[in-house]
This record gives structure tokens, C-alpha cells and sequence, in this order.
């Protein structure tokens, strides 16, 4: 099969082809298959595309000799559609299949294949952002600076790791790219050449690849939900951080094609044609990094109703957060809450646990939060 999305040539239209057309047309490939997203996928016994998502428990010591404890653990099988289909047919004029010059037919073709592309990496980037219940950035309403940018990026790597996942993309909006160039911690990459036009990889900074992406900030638009707020007008997304294992792109159909269609017009169509299916399997393996503008501030009460915090003993936390956020996913004590001989299975706004708070609740006033306990 053609490989249309990701070539690993790093040649444009304009110097493999024709030196009349306009050159740097063309974005950067920024989705790249075991860098920045993942490929893998299974078959269901229906012939379904799939990601198996195994279920883990805990484990704990023992004494020696003990016995095994059966445990039973769910897991997950994440379906992934196939459902973004990009054409592009672009005319020949006055030429056969058999006559049309190779400079036309590959350029047009080219063309064709680079505007798909183009598509298909907004369409990609659009369903990494827009996923809900990813995780946002410990700080939405200022805009990144170069002074701080750097401390930025850590404290947001910090907010992953801590539930458990280990973040190695870092995708920018040129704005962003151009503060890490003057950053003193920022590592440029070695590659030149081909490999930097075909990668978009411009370099690593806290462990994590650099990637530039021109159109980042405009896939935004109004009306868009993007880490929980509704995008307007003056909002300004900043960086995506990711584990690239999360994001899976699936591709079933990349096809091109020279054809002639006498009914229609003299001439020949040079043809492109991509179908894929983008899921990130694992939203709270994403963090976004955005400037909200129109974002207020409210107070939440965490109670932890009977439990504390062991490192300061606190029985109750409380935090300043934006309007609109996520409660649990965005301002979930941290360290997790204890209470002997008891396990938090979540939150609540009553203290007898009838009203749980849902996983996409958002903060919308002053309340307070009741920690949800069971008895181990």
C-alpha cells in the first residue's frame, strides 16, 4: 500500500517537480506512526478495529507461604471507526492517461497527495484535542512566556506522571516553539535534511520529543469543547502533551490513481483518496496546555469526611478553580486522601455519599465536596 500520510521522502511538489510552483507550500508531517501516535490495532471476531485495554489491580505484600488471592480484573475493548474519509481529484487538462506529461501528472498528483495530508493531520490533531475528560494544564489563564515556559512544561509533565503515565510528546504552536528556542534547557534535534522536513521533530525538552505544528492554535475554533471549556473568540491553545501509546490512527484505504473522465471535461484526474479512524484510547493521558480568557474563578470545599491528607494531617483541602473546569479530573486532592481501615472510592456534594460527583462534572460555584469512603 501507498504510504501517502507519513512518505519518508522529505521532497515537496515544488523541488520534485516544478521549480515555477511557489515553494514551502506544505505543512510538516507531525503524526508519525511509533513516535507521536500508534498504529497497532486488533480484529474483533466481527471483523471490528479494536484496542484491548487490559484491566489491572493492585498488588500488595504478604507473608511468605501465603496463599494466592483470585482477583478479577475488567478489561476494555476500545472500538476505533473508520470514519474520516479525504478525496482530492485535481484536473489535467487536454491530456489522455497515455499522452499527459510525467512533469504534470506528477505534480498534480503531489499536489493532491500533500493537500489530503493536510486534511487528514487537522482531522488527527482536531480528535486529540477535542477528546473530553483529557487533563488540563495547572495554568489556563495567563499566556506562556519565555521566562516561564520552560518551569510551564515540567510542572504539566509533574501533573501527568502523577497518575501514572509517563508523557513523550509534546506538540506546539510555533509561538511555543519560538520561546523554547531561547530556552537554555531546550535540546534541538540532530536531524537534518529530509528527516527534519519529514518528521516535524524539532527537538526534546524535559524528556519529551519536540514537535512543531503551524496549524495548532486555528484548529481551535468557537463553539469546539476543548478541555472542557467552550472555545471563543481570543482563546489561544498553546501545547498538547501526550503519551503517544494513547493515540491510535488507523488507516484502511490510501489510494491514488490517474483516470480519465470524457463525460465530465477533456482531460485526465490525478486522484487521492484516504480513510483512517483517530481514538485516543486513554483521555487522561492527554494534558492540554491553552489560554482561557474567559475563564472565572470559584472556590470548592473538599471535605475529606473522616480521612486526611497524611503528609500535612489536613482534613480539608480547599482550592481556588476555574469555572467551567472538570472537579475530579482537574482538582482532585493530590496526594490521594486516607482514612484507616478504608478506601476512597470518590467524591460526593452530601457527606452521606447519595450524590457522587461524575467524572465530568464541572465546577460552576462555591461547594464543598464530600469524600466518598468504603469499608476495606
Amino acid at each position: 500500500m501507498a504510504n501517502l500520510v507519513y512518505p519518508v521522502s522529505g521532497h515537496t511538489v515544488d523541488d520534485k517537480f516544478s521549480p515555477l510552483l511557489e515553494p514551502n507550500l506544505w505543512y510538516r508531517n507531525i503524526f508519525i506512526p511509533g513516535v507521536t501516535f500508534t498504529d497497532k490495532y486488533q480484529l474483533g471476531p466481527a471483523g471490528q478495529i479494536m484496542v484491548h485495554k487490559p484491566g489491572v489491580g493492585t498488588v500488595t505484600s504478604t507473608v511468605p507461604g501465603a496463599d494466592f488471592s483470585d482477583a478479577v480484573v475488567e478489561d476494555a475493548i476500545i472500538t476505533i471507526s473508520l470514519n474520516k474519509q479525504f478525496n482530492r481529484s485535481r484536473k489535467i487538462f487536454g491530456a489522455t492517461i497515455a499522452s499527459v506529461a510525467y512533469p504534470a501528472a506528477a505534480s498534480e498528483m503531489e499536489s493532491a497527495i500533500q493537500e489530503v495530508k493536510k486534511g487528514w493531520t487537522l482531522a488527527a490533531y482536531t480528535a486529540l484535542i477535542e477528546t473530553t475528560s483529557v487533563i488540563n494544564s495547572t495554568n489556563i489563564l495567563t499566556v506562556a512566556s519565555a521566562s516561564d515556559i520552560y518551569d510551564t512544561i515540567v510542572d504539566d509533565r509533574a501533573k501527568l506522571v502523577a497518575t501514572g503515565v509517563t508523557p513523550d510528546t509534546l506538540i506546539v504552536t510555533p509561538a511555543i516553539y519560538a520561546m523554547l528556542l531561547k530556552s537554555d534547557e531546550f535540546q534541538r534535534t540532530g536531524l537534518t535534511g529530509d528527516n527534519v522536513v519529514s518528521n516535524a521533530i524539532v527537538g526534546r525538552v524535559a524528556g519529551l520529543n519536540v514537535v512543531e505544528y503551524e496549524a495548532a492554535d486555528s484548529a481551535a475554533v468557537d463553539g469546539q469543547t476543548i478541555g472542557g471549556v467552550t472555545w471563543a473568540t481570543g482563546d489561544l491553545m498553546e501545547y498538547v502533551m501526550y503519551d503517544s501509546d494513547t493515540f491510535s490512527i488507523v488507516t484502511s484505504v490510501e489510494a491514488m490513481r490517474l483516470v480519465e473522465e470524457p463525460t465530465r471535461f477533456i482531460g485526465t484526474l490525478a486522484q487521492v483518496q484516504i480513510v483512517s479512524g483517530f481514538k485516543v484510547t486513554n483521555p487522561a493521558r492527554v494534558l492540554l496546555k491553552f489560554h482561557d480568557t474567559s475563564a472565572g474563578w470559584t472556590s470548592l470545599t473538599f471535605d475529606l469526611n473522616g480521612g486526611n491528607i497524611a503528609a500535612s494531617e489536613a482534613d480539608v483541602v480547599v482550592e481556588d478553580v476555574l469555572i467551567d473546569h472538570t472537579i475530579i479530573l482537574d482538582y482532585e486532592p493530590f496526594p490521594v486522601p486516607v482514612y484507616t481501615a478504608n478506601t476512597l472510592t470518590g467524591w460526593a456534594y452530601d457527606a452521606g455519599g447519595t450524590s457522587l460527583v461524575g467524572a465530568t462534572d464541572l465546577a460552576t460555584a462555591d461547594d464543598t465536596i464530600y469524600a466518598v469512603w468504603e469499608a476495606d
